[in-house]
């Protein structure tokens, strides 16, 4: 018996004890990360490195990260000026669809950013589609990773792409010989823009963080501190001549995620074979610096990282099922019923509205504003996109870290009926607020196995709940409680936008502004009687995506046919409100929203043929692997050969349980 396997199951340490089994078996040490280009600044031999295009950066011995011999500083010598004393250069790298670049960057204390949402450029990337020395902001393609006026951002041009003789029009479904980044159209749906430069037009498409990280103020965000900044580019896949929208782009700045999308377009079926393959470092302050500034960056690392993209679903089966625009109070004639009580507020309405409705918390403590509100039945759909407008009064107060949001929209399925309790249900998802992020929670309290209560059921069985009580089902924190005072068990699933958007300061997150919020979730998929956890949970905040999960289990095998069905809104504060306040509601819009979900493949494991997939079937692919190193099923990772990052593949399918 293995000393790291018991009884088929595989237990803590497995992990370590099979790396070394495969290490003794193969002989070899684990490959490493493929890197493409590495620059530590700790001599100015340039071209040694494959720096070329005139490289002349001065280096800083003193400003440098941790035991680095150095770092490269670029200082802007006078007001008006817009390129640095220290000249940057290019590197050209292997092509590659997929790759990460790290680097460590801060600026001088009485940096001074341009106040205009652009610039000043710092990092750039272009592709094999163009020459050594061309570009950069007229391309096939460039990629910007920046900073603007103190916040991460990415960027990306591609204006040599541009139909210039259809500038304005959408080509996107007509013809492949497009921009992507502007100018042909928005083939991805998060903007871009074309500009006329010299008699002809360029273009750019750009995501940003939400908060600043280059901040004036000392602290964690302060800019004349060392920050590491991580950009992960993917380039989209083509399909039968076709750009598909799977591209992937992610940025994090001292490891936390700040930009994170898996549906950009960066090319279309005119350049299929484009690759990544040229780094530029050119520090560029277009508008001219206010006064002499520096830039420092240090320890820059570009790494290959290709991904296997999904395919694009099939189109969205999308039709309208509910519209309220609270005009008037004629509830039941559409659809209204529980007594509803809303109350309109014909001067609040958002943008031409002829009115809104508002909810007034009347006194500290009151759980429920002084208007009751509604339900409305709804076609029977399993995804519903939810739009609605939505502000706060100035005095709001959010509930902060509480297990009881604030909930607003509540949606229950035709397992509990006309007059369901959405809080005790087979399934209530919730549309709420919390600590004013952009936020969709669930609860299945009724599915909950109470003889069992905090078992691990999943994989055991189907009848168990899926939002706490009985494990946790997918990736997302589960849990279940009881009330103090009554006892009442309860559970609680929570999936939570990354930041506030419903601010106290004025500004373009003020939240006694109206903001429009779209909520998008559709139910998992069965499979042969069992819950695949490829539940869809989206939000968006005035039209930017701020969360996106596509890995949520909402049920399980025991209702395949679960549905939801019926609207409630119903804003209630479980703690009680502060102080009197209100929050007004408008343009109300419930779409039946459904897609053909990816239900993610099973991979055979066996290698040992016991039926089983668990640590023995390691070291039978390793002894394959030496029987026969080019059979095909021994390339697990996909590149093509056979080494023990395959054997450690499979390790990680068992583990992860992607195996039939």
């Amino acid at each position: 018996m293995y000393p790291c396997f018991f009884s088929g199951k595989i237990l803590p340490g497995t992990l370590r004890c099979a790396v070394a089994i495969a290490f003794m078996v193969i002989g070899r040490a684990v490959a490493q990360e493929i890197v493409l280009f590495e620059e530590h600044f700790d001599d100015d031999d340039w071209s040694s490195r494959g720096w070329y295009d005139g490289p002349d950066m001065v280096l800083d011995r003193v400003n440098r990260v941790g035991d680095s011999g150095g770092s490269a500083v670029f200082t802007w010598p006078a007001q008006g000026a817009t390129t640095a004393n220290s000249k940057g250069a290019r590197v050209k790298f292997d092509p590659v669809e997929g790759f990460t670049m790290s680097c460590y960057m801060k600026f001088s204390d009485n940096w001074e950013w341009t106040g205009l949402g652009w610039h000043p450029h710092l990092n750039l990337f272009m592709t094999n589609k163009n020459g050594d020395f061309d570009g950069p902001a007229h391309t096939h393609l460039t990629l910007y990773v920046e900073v603007v006026d103190g916040v991460p951002k990415l960027l990306v041009q591609d204006g040599q792409n541009i139909d210039q003789s259809r500038v304005g029009e959408n080509l996107v479904g007509i013809t492949e010989n497009r921009s992507v980044a502007g100018g042909n159209g928005d083939p991805d749906g998060h903007g871009g823009s074309a500009y006329l430069y010299n008699g002809y037009y360029r273009n750019n498409k750009y995501w940003s963080a939400d908060t600043i990280f280059f901040g004036d103020e000392q602290g964690s965000y302060y800019k004349n501190d060392w920050h590491k900044v991580v950009a992960h580019f993917q380039l989209n896949s083509i399909i039968d001549g076709i750009g598909v929208a799977n591209g992937v782009l992610q940025l994090w700045v001292d490891d936390s995620l700040l930009i994170d999308h898996h549906d950009v377009m960066f090319r279309t079926g005119q350049n299929p074979g484009m690759k990544i393959d040229q780094y530029l470092l050119l520090p560029y302050y277009g508008p001219g610096v206010p006064h002499s500034q520096s830039f420092w960056i240090d320890e820059i690392k570009i790494i290959r990282d290709e991904q296997e993209l999904p395919a694009v679903p099939p189109p969205v089966q999308s039709f309208l099922l509910f519209e309220e625009n609270f005009d008037d109070a004629d509830w039941a004639s559409r659809g209204w019923y529980d007594g509803p009580g809303m109350v309109v507020d014909p001067g609040a309405g958002a943008g031409d509205s002829g009115g809104a409705t508002v909810f007034n918390w009347l006194a500290q403590g009151d759980k429920s504003p002084g208007a009751s509100g509604g339900r409305k039945l709804l076609d029977a759909a399993q995804g519903l996109t939810v739009s609605y407008d939505i502000k706060f009064s100035d005095n709001w107060s959010f509930a902060v870290d509480s297990l009881f949001p604030p909930a607003l929209f509540w949606f229950v399925t035709g397992e509990d009926g006309q007059w369901a309790n959405p809080v005790t249900s087979r399934l209530t998802v919730f549309l709420d607020h919390l600590d004013g992020g952009i936020n969709i929670g669930m609860r299945d309290i009724l599915n909950i196995d109470t003889l069992r209560l905090g078992e691990d059921l999943t994989g055991e069985t189907e009848n168990r709940a899926v939002a706490g009580g009985n494990g946790n089902s997918d990736s997302h924190r589960a849990i279940y409680f009881t009330r103090a005072g009554d006892e009442a068990l309860f559970n609680l699933k929570h999936l939570k936008s990354d930041t506030v958007y419903f601010r106290d300061d004025q500004g373009g997150y003020y939240k006694g502004d109206w903001h429009h919020v779209e909520s998008h979730f559709q139910l998992n998929t069965i499979v042969d009687g069992k819950g695949v956890a490829n539940g869809v949970a989206r939000s968006k905040f005035d039209g930017k995506l701020v969360m996106d999960y596509s890995d949520v289990m909402y049920r399980t095998g025991q209702y395949p046919d679960m549905k939801f069905n019926q609207l409630m809104l119903l804003p209630y504060l479980p703690g009680g409100a502060p102080q009197p306040q209100s929050l007004w509601i408008d343009n109300l819009l419930i779409e039946k929203e459904e897609r053909e979900l990816l239900v993610p493949q099973q991979l055979s494991c066996d290698f040992n043929g016991d039926g089983s997939s668990n640590i023995l079937d390691v070291l039978g692919m390793v002894l394959l692997g030496r029987a026969n190193p080019d059979a095909n099923v021994l390339d697990r990772d996909g590149d093509g050969a056979y080494s023990l990052l395959d054997v450690l593949a499979l390790l990680r399918d068992i583990v992860e349980g992607k195996c039939n």
